[in-house]
C-alpha cells in the first residue's frame, strides 16, 4: 500500500512540476523594480513573472511593462499580478506576453486589454466579483456584456445569456475566422466586426438585435448571416468582400452603407425597407435592385456604379434625390451622376423645386413635374441627373410630401426625419 501511496504521489508531483514548467522559469520581483528584472531575462527564453507587492502607479507600471517587452520580443512572458496589490486596469498589445492573471485590485475592462496577438488566457482572481475569462472573451461576471476578446482568438462563441457587445470588443482581430452570436444578444455596440482580416462567417440570425451602427466594414471574405430582428442599419459594409447576403425581413432603414463592393452584382431589398439614404456607392459590379413593395425615401447614393443601368421604382415612393455632398468618395463631380433610366410604378402626381439654389425656403418655386419626364424612365433618369440637385430641396416628391421638414445643416438629422416622421 505505502508502495502504490509513493508511486502516486511520485506521478502528481511529475504532473505538477510539468504544469509549472509550461510556463518557463519563475521570475519573482517587485512592481519598482520589474522593468529592470525584465530586461535581465535571456532571450529566446520563456518565463513566469510574478510581481508581489503594491502598484502605486498604474500608468507607470503598464509603461514598464510594454517599454520592457519591447526591448527584446524573443522572451516570452507569462505574467503573474494575482498576489500584487493596487492594479485597476491593464493593457498590452505585445506579442510576447503569453498570458496575464490579474489582482483582486483590477476593476477598469478595455476593449484594448489583451491585444497582443500570442496572448493565450487571462485569470481573474478567486473572490472577483465583476470579470469572468471564458474560452477567448472576458465578460462581466453575470456573462450578460462581453467586453473584450483575446487576440489570438480564432474562434468566437459568444455565450448565451449575453446581452451587449461593447464598442470595438470585435475589431482589429487578424487570427478570428468564425464568430456565432447567441439568441440573448440584443445590443450589438458600433465598431464591431472591423478589419478582422481572417473573418470567413458572422452567424447573428438568432440574435435579437434590432440596430446596426458602422459594424461589417473593411472585411475581404465573409458571409454575414444577419439578425432577423434588424431594423435600423447605419454606416456599415464598407470596404468589404460579402458573399450571398440576405437583408432580414424587417429592415426598415438603411443610411451609408454597402459602400465600395466590388463583387457585389445583385440585391434583393426586402419590403420593410422604407428609407434608402445614401448607400450603394462604388459598387462597381452592381447591375441589378429590387427595392421591394414599400420604398418611400430613395435619396442620394448609387453614384459609381457604372453597370447599374435602369432602376424601378414602386407606387410607395413619395421622395426621388440625387444630392451631391461629396462624402461618397466622389472626388469629381461627375463621379456623382447617376447613370440609369428610372423607371415609376407611380408616374402621377410629382412636384420639383425650379428655384433649386435659393437658400431661403420662402423662395422656392415649387411645381409639377411633366407627365412626358415622368412617363419616360430615360427622360427622367436624364432630368433627375442633369438638373443636379445639390440642395436639400432638389429631387422630386409627391404633392402631400412636405419637403421643407427635411433636415438641414443644425436643423434636425435624418435620423429624426426618416424614423420619427409620420407621413
Amino acid at each position: 500500500m505505502k508502495r502504490k501511496f509513493g508511486f502516486m504521489f511520485m506521478i502528481f508531483a511529475m504532473i505538477s512540476l510539468a504544469s509549472c514548467e509550461t510556463k518557463g522559469k519563475k521570475i519573482t520581483c517587485k512592481p519598482e523594480n520589474f522593468r529592470e528584472k525584465i530586461s535581465e531575462l535571456k532571450s529566446e527564453g520563456t518565463y513566469n513573472v510574478i510581481v508581489t507587492g503594491t502598484i502605486s502607479n498604474n500608468k507607470k507600471f503598464l509603461d514598464d511593462l510594454a517599454a520592457a517587452l519591447k526591448q527584446d520580443r524573443t522572451v516570452k512572458i507569462h505574467l503573474d499580478l494575482s498576489e500584487s496589490e493596487g492594479l485597476k486596469e491593464f493593457y498590452s498589445g505585445a506579442s510576447n506576453l503569453l498570458g496575464v492573471s490579474l489582482p483582486p485590485s483590477f476593476k477598469k475592462l478595455s476593449t484594448k486589454s489583451f491585444r497582443g496577438k500570442n496572448i493565450k488566457y487571462v485569470d481573474f482572481p478567486k473572490g472577483n466579483e465583476r470579470f469572468i475569462a471564458e474560452e477567448n472573451a472576458i465578460y462581466t461576471k453575470n456573462h450578460k456584456i462581453l467586453g473584450a476578446v483575446l487576440a489570438g482568438a480564432t474562434e468566437l462563441n459568444v455565450a448565451e445569456g449575453t446581452e451587449k457587445i461593447v464598442y470595438g470588443a470585435i475589431e482589429n482581430l487578424d487570427n478570428l475566422e468564425k464568430v456565432m452570436l447567441p439568441s440573448t444578444l440584443t445590443e450589438l455596440e458600433s465598431n464591431n466586426f472591423v478589419k478582422c482580416p481572417s473573418l470567413t462567417l458572422v452567424d447573428s440570425e438568432s440574435s435579437q438585435i434590432k440596430k446596426i451602427v458602422s459594424c461589417f466594414n473593411d472585411l475581404p471574405n465573409v458571409q454575414v448571416k444577419l439578425p432577423k430582428t434588424l431594423e435600423y442599419l447605419e454606416e456599415s459594409f464598407k470596404n468589404s468582400k460579402i458573399i450571398n447576403i440576405k437583408l432580414p425581413e424587417k429592415l426598415n432603414y438603411m443610411y451609408h452603407s454597402f459602400i465600395a463592393l466590388d463583387d457585389i452584382t445583385e440585391i434583393e431589398l426586402p419590403d420593410s425597407l422604407e428609407f434608402v439614404i445614401k448607400s450603394f456607392v462604388d459598387c462597381k459590379k452592381i447591375n441589378r435592385i429590387n427595392f421591394g413593395n414599400n420604398l418611400k425615401i430613395l435619396y442620394s447614393g448609387f453614384t459609381l456604379c457604372p453597370e447599374l443601368k435602369s432602376i424601378s421604382l414602386p407606387a410607395s415612393l413619395i421622395r426621388l434625390a440625387k444630392y451631391n455632398n461629396f462624402t461618397e468618395k466622389i472626388v469629381n463631380f461627375s463621379d456623382g451622376e447617376w447613370y440609369f433610366d428610372i423607371e415609376l410604378a407611380d408616374a402621377s402626381g410629382w412636384i420639383w423645386n425650379s428655384s433649386k439654389d435659393a437658400c431661403d425656403p420662402n423662395e422656392h418655386k415649387f411645381g409639377n413635374l411633366s407627365q412626358e419626364i415622368l412617363s419616360s424612365p430615360e427622360k427622367l433618369g436624364e432630368f433627375i441627373n442633369t438638373e443636379s440637385f445639390d440642395t436639400y430641396y432638389g429631387g422630386i416628391w409627391k404633392n402631400e410630401y412636405d419637403v421643407i421638414s427635411e433636415p438641414s445643416d443644425g436643423v434636425g438629422t435624418w435620423d429624426d426625419f426618416c424614423l420619427n416622421r409620420n407621413f
